[in-house]
């Protein structure tokens, strides 16, 4: 997936650009502080990739924040060298239009002022392209009992991702879950029995019947259950909106809200729920956006070109597969 990375920094000085409101009027509050701050952020993505955002000042930030696309990313905090770095993981979603779009990084001063600072962000097609399988008609089309399930399930899970850990709980790398050849990639729309049924948000990888899965990075266990269309699922919660998903496990072997690390075996592979044989499913969700899980593979915070300036106050394939668009 194409990556071009550019580190530049735009201040912001339009009153209410994110909707913001000050609690004084602009001649009580005090004058934001006039020191340079460098965004590092890619200049181009695809639909549904994933990608690190970072914010360098001098200044400690807090109550920070990015916004793109309509969609609001947590951050977290660290210090390098006296300077306060502040990273957020972003994502663009499968279906959000391509185009231009700004992102805002946001945060408060030790004066108490918001301030901000934007990049242009190219969001290009993904050309996901259409994928038809033949499936039995009750997994095409479930009866009325069925439906009630499935919109419990899916409240279930829904609530489940709203509890999410405020803290960021996977560190380094993110683990493969099973190593076998990708069946069915990510964003492609799925016809069933000539039928439109959604998009396939996520990527299925050959395993064999049994195999070991393993978790992609450290977190908690938000939900081990049996969903009707996802089979045996395993979510887990990796903290700030991130969370992974593995779905037609034939066992899990995790609990729900038990802790797990990266590469720690969750379950075993299967052709449990919507599925036409042993295969994993793996998705991944950013908050609201459900994103290419194999992004998170190539996740870059470096840029090479920059340009700063002084922030302004705001004050205001082939093989088994999971058949169709209903995974989480």
């Amino acid at each position: 997936m194409m990556l071009v990375a550019t580190r530049c920094l735009v201040a912001l000085a339009a009153l209410g650009i994110l909707g913001l409101t000050t609690p004084c009027l602009a001649a009580e509050c005090p004058a934001p502080a006039a020191v340079a701050a460098t965004v590092v952020a890619p200049a181009l993505v695809a639909q549904g990739q994933a990608f690190l955002v970072t914010l360098r000042t001098p200044l400690v930030l807090r109550d920070t924040q990015v916004d793109f696309l309509g969609h609001r990313f947590q951050t977290w905090a660290e210090t390098q060298g006296g300077e306060s770095v502040v990273h957020a993981l972003v994502a663009a979603g499968a279906d959000d239009p391509a185009g231009s779009y700004r992102l805002i990084f946001s945060g408060t001063d030790p004066a108490g002022n918001r301030a901000a600072f934007s990049q242009d962000v190219q969001v290009y097609d993904g050309a996901f392209g259409e994928q038809r399988l033949r499936l039995p008609k009750a997994m095409v089309r479930p009866d009325a009992a069925t439906l009630e399930r499935i919109a419990a399930e899916k409240a279930r899970l829904a609530e489940r991702l709203a509890t999410a850990a405020q803290e960021r709980l996977w560190d380094g790398r993110f683990v493969r879950p099973v190593p076998g050849a990708l069946l069915s990639r990510f964003g492609l729309l799925r016809v069933l029995n000539n039928e439109p049924c959604g998009r396939h948000y996520g990527v299925d990888l050959r395993a064999a019947q049994g195999q070991p899965v393993r978790a992609a990075a450290g977190g908690r266990v938000a939900v081990a259950e049996p969903f009707y269309f996802e089979g045996n699922l395993v979510v887990l919660d990796h903290g700030l909106g991130l969370a992974t998903i593995y779905c037609h496990l034939s066992q899990t072997d995790v609990k729900e809200g038990e802790s797990v690390a990266a590469g720690q075996v969750i379950g075993l592979a299967g052709a449990t729920g919507r599925a036409t044989g042993p295969h994993l499913h793996f998705g991944a969700r950013l908050g609201d956006v459900r994103l290419d899980p194999f992004s998170l593979y190539t996740l870059t915070a470096g840029a090479r070109h920059e340009h700063t300036q002084e922030p302004k106050d705001l004050r205001g394939g082939n093989g088994a597969v999971g058949a169709g668009g209903a995974h989480p």
